[in-house]
């Protein structure tokens, strides 16, 4: 009997392109987890997930769960969870901090190439310089207004507070330090602004996401070092940018049933010497980061996003749970995640919600911002499901 397309057996012979990537994908991540964990490279469950190139932890730990080798893991991590920012920081501005030690040794690279420095969305790099002895001249580009909150050496530093676009960069300087989010198109197009305001000669510092961050993205890497070799010299340090762990990704990992992780997310530094020519590509106009399209709101400790239009439709309910997302916990901050197009409310502990009023969800946070303890009128049960975003742990 000949199969029909919709035929399980067929498509597990002949897997279409998408499967093909996704099935070699998770075979080159558990070629490097066993490397890891045959040399004893992974003494802990941070350098264990670190050994996995940039894939994330629920990746990580669904693969050795699928072979048998979970119950074997480490649990000891390098570092015990450091105390959140305060403001906290919000998935929405990818706000992945670098790690002191890593802070330390960007500046110290950048410090060796010149001392008139920009630092595009590199807020702890910008800190370090501030405090240098040296006394570099400093300009921070960031998009999230509570760095000066928590960086208050940036005192020193003119802080520029904006989408990467308003800043002008009509003046050169010796360095550039870049953090673009960890996608392709983000990744080109701060290589391009970098291009464009470092001197001839001078020196880009950007790190790049590890091969295994996604099916593509060795592919990516691959055209973007190219790329930066088109602008300078170029030179790649591996395993040598490490994050701290934010408070949005501990929640998404708790609802996913795993425990602390450390500082888990390291990348390479792809350092640009001898920068003689700017970026020989277009530009991908329809990247919007940062508060474009969203309303921010400061809680207490707690960012809250509103988007500027429902989410749902046909609905007379405010605000409406999320499917796939236990105790409101959007559990991926990946921007592959289809229900990241439902997200109308979305706060730094990583719960969201869809919108079906947005005026009434913006007229219900405005009321929570005054710490008033009444009810709003007529609010019912938007209000209790609003409050119960709010108090979650």
């Amino acid at each position: 009997m000949t199969a029909s397309p919709e035929s399980p057996e067929l498509q597990t012979a002949k897997p279409n392109g998408l499967q093909a990537a996704e099935a070699d994908y998770l075979s080159r991540l558990a070629v490097e987890l066993r490397r890891a964990l045959d040399y004893h490279h992974a003494g802990t469950l941070t350098e264990l997930l670190r050994a996995g190139r940039g894939a994330t932890p629920d990746v990580i730990v669904d693969l050795l769960r699928g072979s048998g080798s979970y119950d074997t893991l480490p649990t000891a991590v390098l570092q015990p969870d450091q105390e959140a920012e305060k403001p906290e920081l919000h998935p929405l501005l990818f706000e992945w901090y670098f790690n002191d030690f890593t802070a330390r040794f960007i500046a110290e690279v950048a410090l060796g190439a010149g001392r008139d420095i920009l630092c595009l969305g590199t807020p702890s790099v910008a800190a370090q310089l501030s405090r240098a002895s040296v006394r570099p001249d400093v300009t921070l580009v960031d998009a999230d207004e509570s760095v000066n909150v928590r960086f208050p050496s940036l005192a020193t530093a003119r802080v520029h507070v904006g989408e990467l676009g308003t800043f002008p960069t009509s003046k050169s300087y010796n360095v550039v330090i870049a953090d673009p989010p960890w996608y392709f198109s983000d990744t080109m197009r701060w290589l391009a602004i970098a291009s464009n305001a470092v001197r001839e000669g001078g020196t880009i510092l950007i790190p790049l996401f590890p091969e295994l961050t996604r099916p593509s993205a060795e592919t990516e890497r691959n055209a973007i070092l190219d790329a930066a070799g088109r602008l300078g010299t170029v030179e790649l340090w591996t395993s040598d940018v490490i994050y701290r762990t934010p408070g949005f990704e501990r929640h998404a990992l708790t609802a996913l049933g795993i425990g602390k992780t450390g500082d888990w997310r390291s990348g390479d530094l792809m350092v640009v010497r001898r920068v003689t020519g700017t970026a020989d590509w277009k530009l991908d106009g329809r990247i919007h980061r940062g508060l474009e399209g969203w309303r921010r709101f400061s809680i207490g400790e707690q960012v809250l996003m509103l988007r500027d239009f429902e989410t749902t439709s046909q609905t007379p309910a405010t605000f409406l749970p999320i499917a796939g997302c236990p105790r409101n916990v959007l559990t991926s901050v990946s921007e592959r995640d289809p229900r990241r197009s439902l997200v109308g409310l979305w706060t730094s502990r990583n719960r969201v919600a869809a919108v079906g009023n947005v005026r009434q969800a913006a007229r219900l946070l405005d009321f929570a911002v005054g710490n008033s303890n009444e009810v709003p009128r007529g609010a019912g049960s938007a209000w209790t499901f609003l409050q119960s975003l709010l108090l979650a742990r």
